[in-house]
């Protein structure tokens, strides 16, 4: 028996072969429908939602894997349309979101939240700022930089100056510089004039 062809205004549309079902035009599914053992080539668009329990890119999804992407140059691309934020959300049944890695496309800082509040950032430099910018943090570059409650920078521990290797403890406003052990002060350097 030879293959069955459902054809439409003399187009084929539809034909049983030996390994299954050709379809060689455009598919609309409307509604629920359960579909197992699918393979798609080609470029395929999908207008509504569209569930599956676990997804092979490339491959037949290994066991408990969600996602699965194997290629020779495997690559994950999320564009954003204009200047909007870019987002992998890690949520539980509580939240959505307290988990978050955000790329910001309008200052192009990568931000890493955890507890639904901003932890570590990584500004268009390079910088390393750890905490949000409203706390006090630190930077990393060539020096540790801290930040005071408003989130301007004070504080400084390191190579400040290009022109020598010292080591800088550094604080850049009229304050005290305090050395504290067991959570006491043990030796404070006013502001001005600069008395130990």
């Amino acid at each position: 028996i030879g293959s069955i062809v459902l054809t439409h205004k003399d187009v084929d549309k539809l034909a049983t072969t030996d390994a299954g079902i050709s379809i060689p035009k455009d598919l609309d599914v409307d509604g629920h429908t359960n579909l197992d053992n699918v393979s798609i080539a080609g470029v395929t668009t999908v207008s509504n939602k569209t569930q599956v329990n676990s997804l092979g890119i490339g491959i037949q999804p290994i066991d408990h894997h969600h996602i699965h992407i194997e290629s020779a140059n495997p690559r994950i691309l999320i564009r954003s349309t204009g200047t909007n934020a870019a987002k992998i959300l890690f949520g539980d049944n509580s939240s959505n979101d307290p988990g978050v890695i955000e790329y910001n496309h309008t200052n192009n800082q990568m931000r890493f939240s955890t507890g639904n509040l901003e932890r570590l950032h990584i500004d268009s430099s390079g910088n390393i700022i750890l905490k949000d910018s409203a706390a006090q943090g630190n930077s990393l570059v060539n020096y540790i930089q801290g930040t005071d409650v408003s989130g301007n920078s004070q504080y400084y521990f390191g190579m400040l100056s290009t022109g020598n290797q010292d080591l800088y403890v550094a604080n850049s406003k009229n304050s005290n510089l305090r050395f504290q052990t067991n959570a006491t002060s043990r030796w404070l350097i006013d502001g001005d004039p600069g008395h130990l």
